[in-house]
């Protein structure tokens, strides 16, 4: 009777003793897991003036010459940031642009096609204090060399130069209430900006700034911060280095929908003559 007492409880406490050898394999397991899990790189804080609170842009259409028309996509994250710009001009051709923001840089990869043809580049950009600073290209391939293209200083939160790597002056931007009012080229010649009263909502301003409406540079545009310009343009103005003349090159006009969003657009472009461009927006 002792012999089988014992037997049992020897049982018993091997079952014990397996029962806790194998949690604690587990917990070594899972704290082992846990431990060689990827942590995910945290992504760039940009600054204020790229990101879109409101309704951002997402479709758009424009006539480039009579009857013939392009269109893009803009796609959006939900720190309303710009991730992707995806531009058409016919069913195989066209412009992508996808944008990789990491801890203290952002990637923006440019892919171009038409029909069996396509080239891919990536920009790398490293980000400062939330904003584009140092811009770089690839100069080789085998092996991947990268060189500085283009610098940019900000500062109240505008862009307020930026500086090509071939160029011996910057390109100089001034503001006022936190609109683009001038920029003068590294050659010394300056654009002029003047503004509506209309909201420019949605990260619209970007589409018609540095020089006019251009999809083809809303990645550089957005980059350099005119996403965030409160107000839509009514013309921009041209002098050029030396001149006292100051001609109007864009004249803007504008629909809108109840909430103040620009639904179409038309400008006039001095070197166009009659052919007045017209855009459409959705959001």
């Amino acid at each position: 009777m002792v012999e089988q007492i014992t037997n049992k409880d020897n049982k018993e406490n091997i079952m014990k003793s397996f029962f806790y050898f194998s949690m604690a394999v587990l917990m070594v397991l899972s704290v082992s897991c846990k431990k060689a899990a990827p942590v995910p790189e945290p992504t760039v804080q940009l600054a204020d003036c790229y990101l879109v609170k409101d309704r951002p842009v997402k479709g758009i259409s424009w006539e480039y010459t009579p009857d013939k028309f392009r269109s893009g996509v803009l796609e959006w994250d939900n720190q309303g940031r710009l991730a992707a710009i995806c531009l058409k001009s016919s069913e195989t051709e066209g412009e992508d642009y996808l944008f990789t923001y990491l801890r203290d840089s952002m990637f923006f990869n440019m892919r171009m096609y038409d029909g069996s043809d396509e080239v891919n580049i990536t920009n790398p950009v490293s980000v400062e204090g939330g904003y584009a600073k140092n811009f770089w290209t690839l100069i080789s391939l085998n092996p991947e060399v990268y060189e500085l293209a283009l610098q940019c200083t900000f500062e109240d939160g505008h862009l307020v130069s930026k500086k090509y790597a071939e160029s011996e002056l910057p390109e100089t931007f001034a503001w006022e209430n936190g609109l683009l009012v001038s920029r003068t080229t590294h050659d010394g010649d300056t654009w002029y900006y003047t503004y509506t009263d209309k909201p420019a909502k949605g990260g619209i301003a970007a589409l018609l700034l540095d020089e006019g409406p251009s999809a083809y540079s809303l990645a550089s545009s957005y980059i350099l911060g005119f996403c965030g310009i409160p107000l839509l343009p009514s013309k921009i103005e041209f002098q050029a280095n030396g001149s006292t003349e100051r001609r109007v090159e864009f004249t803007f006009n504008y629909e809108t929908d109840s909430d103040s969003y620009v639904t179409s657009l038309t400008f006039h472009q001095r070197t166009l003559g009659d052919f007045e461009p017209s855009w459409t927006f959705t959001y």
